[in-house]
């Protein structure tokens, strides 16, 4: 094949998809051809042949260039016929090669296809994440590590007393520490008598803040 050749060939395919779109969304409008436009174009040309005095062409030339000039349209023809079929079912197996005009094809042609199947490597499948129950967890660590330990009891804060405030810082703290000592005393005994340890001699685990006292301390606090 020629470039030329070539060429139409492509055109005739570029045509073919066009009339198909065309076609499927109904838009293509019927023209015919009438006959004065179809003699016009079999006139075309051949009044300069046939008045040209110095041409050679005989009528076997002019015979042999029709009859292989109909030759070349059948085959045109007969390809546009497949290559139109294909289109239809999608079945491009020469897109690849629309713009390859070499006639013999490359052996040495890489297969893109059989390159990327061969290093395909499979991705990683997801894994589903566990959902953790914070309170099944602690329970089942506290069963393993043996009896829970008691809860330490709650002691009061104690307020930050600066300087500058003029707090009677003194009297605060001895509130605050009769109150700690009280509470961490009955907490060791309660403790005591739920393991069943035996005391000899139970200790005196002191007195708790008065109501008095109670408000000695709110009154402090609020100077």
């Amino acid at each position: 094949y020629t470039i030329e050749e070539k060429v139409i060939e492509r055109a005739y395919k570029k045509l073919a998809l066009d009339a198909l779109v065309i076609q499927q969304g109904r838009l293509a409008e019927q023209k015919t051809v009438n006959k004065d436009e179809l003699l016009q174009m079999v006139r075309f040309g051949a009044e300069m042949v046939f008045s040209s005095k110095d041409s050679t062409i005989t009528d076997e030339d002019i015979d042999r260039i029709i009859a292989k000039g109909e030759e070349a349209t059948a085959e045109l023809d007969a390809k546009m016929k497949k290559f139109t079929e294909d289109a239809i079912k999608f079945k491009m197996d020469d897109t690849a090669e629309l713009y390859d005009f070499d006639d013999e094809k490359d052996e040495n042609k890489f297969d893109f296809k059989k390159i990327v199947s061969e290093n395909w490597i499979e991705p990683p499948k997801r894994e589903r994440k566990r959902n953790y129950s914070e309170s099944e967890y602690f329970k089942q660590t506290l069963r393993q590590g043996g009896p829970a330990k008691p809860k330490e009891p709650r002691i009061p804060r104690m307020p930050q007393l600066h300087d500058f405030q003029f707090f009677n810082t003194q009297r605060l703290s001895e509130l605050y520490e009769k109150e700690v000592r009280y509470l961490m005393q009955t907490h060791q005994k309660n403790q005591q008598m739920k393991d069943s340890i035996e005391v000899d001699e139970p200790e005196d685990v002191g007195d708790p803040l008065t109501a008095e006292e109670q408000e000695e301390k709110e009154q402090l606090l609020e100077e």
